[in-house]
This record gives structure tokens, C-alpha cells and sequence, in this order.
């Protein structure tokens, strides 16, 4: 008896016992027939299965969600890339036709003729360098006679200095040539200097600038500089200076010797005719419009 009693009081519980889906012997009471137990285990049977096809619904729902959004999501970046290829090939059709037209002027460019005057020789402009003595008959003689002769005299010297000594001060100057070189030059991009700073225009110490200033709010370079006269707004000088960083912009189209007399003064020429019989001169040696 005792070893009964002993194995009823350590008999284990039932951990299921308190499961609502799982019926429990038990837990059935006693009068329910076994067709009715049997409805019962039935009955929660169904609501199980269907408590585990809803959460498989639930779960199919959430990712076929998922699965629209990334569906979404690849659309949109098809779209961009769609976008992208067309302006792609947008910009290398525009780059294309650019380059084309380029080409095509290029062509257009090296089939005008140019003449240049008859004392130049033949094929003058297909040499690199080639020297040619202008003789006072010729018109660019006279041009550029008028043209040094105005200039000397604008600066307010009339015996032909700038800078220099008057050349009365000094004697047998006539016996002396003196050459200047006259140059053609492409500013550019021009910065204009009124007011001159040192540090911008000369550097500090040791580190001289050797480039045109940068330009407002930009990475880029002016082409070149004029530093302005005190007549037009500038602070320093008594004449306009121009100053070139490279020397392709500047090309030495005369060199002109010539002698200083206070004995032989010319008559200044008119500045505004001058430029028009130069410009007439340029353009029909040179043609410089199409005909």
C-alpha cells in the first residue's frame, strides 16, 4: 500500500492539461458520450487548422507586399536608367553633329583664298617666317609712317619719346636709327586694372605671378591685362600698358626703324581717317568678307 500511495504522489502532470487546442482527457466531462468528444477534438481540430491558414495567409500577404515594393523599386530604377541612356545618347548625337559641323567649317575655313599683296611674293603665308623690306612707294608705308607719327604724338611728345628724354636735349641725334616693333595682338578676355595692387598683379616674395588674374566667382583665367591710363580712371599710369601671358597672342608684324629730328616735325595724322584707310587696306588685300 505504501509503495501505491508512493507512485500516485509522484505521478507527473499532464503539461497540456490547460491547452485550449488540445483536448485533455480530463478536462471532458464525464457525462459527454463519445460521439460527442469525438465532435469536440473535431471542432478544435478545425479551428487550429484554420488558426495556422490564416497566419499562412497573413505571412503570404506581408511578403507578396514586400515583393511589390522591391517590384517598385526596380521599376523606378529601370526608368532612371531609361532616362539616362536617352540622355546619353542625346548629348553623344549632339556631340556628333557638333564635331561634324566643326569639321565642315574647318573645311570651309582652309578653302578662302587669301591675297596678299604683290611685293609680298608668292605663297607668303605658307612660310613660318619670311622677312619683307616695305618700300616707301608701297601703301603700308605710308600707313604705318601716319600711324607711328600719331601715335609719338598723342603721348604728349612731339619730337617722338614716351618715356625717354626730349630729343632736342640731346645732341646728333639725327644721326641715329632707332627701331620699334610693331605687334598684332588677340587680348582675349581683357581684365581691365584701375586700381593696381601689388600682391595681386606682382605676387609676394618670391612668388611671382606669371598668369592673368582669375575672374569674379570663377576657376578661369582672364586672357590678359591693360593696365588703365590715369586719363580713364586709373591710379598709376599716364598711358594704357597691355600685358600678354602667352606669347601665341602676340604676333610681330613690323619691325620699324626710323630716325628722331626736332628739325623735321611732322603734322600729326587723323587718328579716326587713319582707321578707316588701315581697315580699307586690310580688307581688300586681305578679303577679309567673303564675296
Amino acid at each position: 500500500m505504501s509503495n501505491s500511495n508512493n507512485d500516485q504522489s509522484t505521478k507527473p502532470e499532464n503539461p497540456y492539461k490547460d491547452d485550449p487546442h488540445i483536448i485533455n482527457p480530463e478536462n471532458i466531462p464525464k457525462h459527454k458520450t463519445q460521439s460527442e468528444v469525438q465532435q469536440e477534438i473535431a471542432q478544435k481540430h478545425l479551428e487550429l487548422v484554420e488558426k495556422q491558414f490564416l497566419d499562412s495567409i497573413a505571412k503570404f500577404e506581408n511578403k507578396n507586399m514586400y515583393l511589390e515594393r522591391e517590384i517598385e523599386k526596380l521599376r523606378e530604377e529601370k526608368n532612371k536608367m531609361a532616362m539616362y541612356h536617352q540622355q546619353l545618347e542625346h548629348a553623344l548625337a549632339q556631340e556628333v553633329e557638333n564635331r561634324e559641323r566643326r569639321e565642315i567649317e574647318k573645311q570651309r575655313i582652309l578653302e578662302i583664298k587669301r591675297d596678299t599683296p604683290s611685293y609680298w611674293g608668292t605663297n607668303a603665308l605658307a612660310a613660318s617666317y619670311r622677312e619683307i623690306e616695305i618700300h616707301p612707294d608701297f601703301p603700308e608705308f605710308n600707313i604705318i609712317n601716319e600711324l607711328l607719327n600719331s601715335t609719338i604724338e598723342s603721348h604728349g611728345n612731339e619730337y617722338g619719346t614716351i618715356y625717354g628724354k626730349d630729343p632736342t636735349d640731346c645732341t646728333k641725334q639725327e644721326d641715329l636709327e632707332f627701331s620699334i616693333i610693331l605687334y598684332r595682338a588677340v587680348l582675349g578676355d581683357l581684365h581691365i586694372a584701375k586700381k593696381y595692387k601689388k600682391e595681386t598683379y606682382r605676387g609676394k616674395d618670391k612668388h611671382r605671378v606669371c598668369r592673368p588674374p582669375y575672374k569674379p566667382n570663377s576657376c578661369n583665367l582672364y586672357d590678359s591685362v591693360m593696365g588703365e591710363s590715369k586719363k580713364y580712371g586709373g591710379d598709376k599710369l599716364e598711358y594704357r600698358e597691355f600685358i600678354l601671358y602667352e606669347s601665341a597672342q602676340a604676333y610681330p608684324e613690323y619691325v620699324i626703324k626710323f630716325k628722331r629730328s626736332a628739325a623735321n616735325i611732322h603734322a600729326p595724322s587723323n587718328m579716326q581717317q587713319l582707321n578707316t584707310k588701315w581697315y580699307n587696306f586690310l580688307q581688300n588685300t586681305y578679303k577679309l568678307r567673303p564675296e
